[in-house]
């Protein structure tokens, strides 16, 4: 049968759009905690920051967004779109899965 693969890709600026919009939770940088003079949870040696709703007026508060979390944002959005498991059952669609960066 046919294949047909789409790469959406999405800018920083866009993620943070989309974090916001959704309510996203992110992790919070150990800057965040200095500036409120706090310092970063641990248990032993692993680093335990707290999470909170994306505030892109506060995006220098967050970590960076990983491959998951872009998947995530992207994936959310275009279900709004596009209802893939409608089209699965349909047969318009054989299979279908988010893939990995690469």
């Amino acid at each position: 049968g046919d294949m047909e693969f789409w790469k959406v890709d999405a800018s920083v600026r866009r993620l943070q759009e989309l974090a916001q919009e959704s309510g996203y939770m992110m992790p919070y940088m150990a800057d965040a905690y200095d500036a409120v003079n706090m310092s970063l949870p641990e248990a032993g040696s692993r680093e335990l920051p707290a999470y909170g709703r994306y505030d892109l007026a506060h995006a220098e508060d967050y970590g960076e967004f990983r491959s998951v979390d872009a998947i995530r944002l992207v994936m959310t959005k275009l279900m709004c779109y596009v209802n893939f498991d409608a089209m699965h059952s349909q047969q318009v669609l054989a299979r279908w899965f988010p893939a990995a960066k690469f």
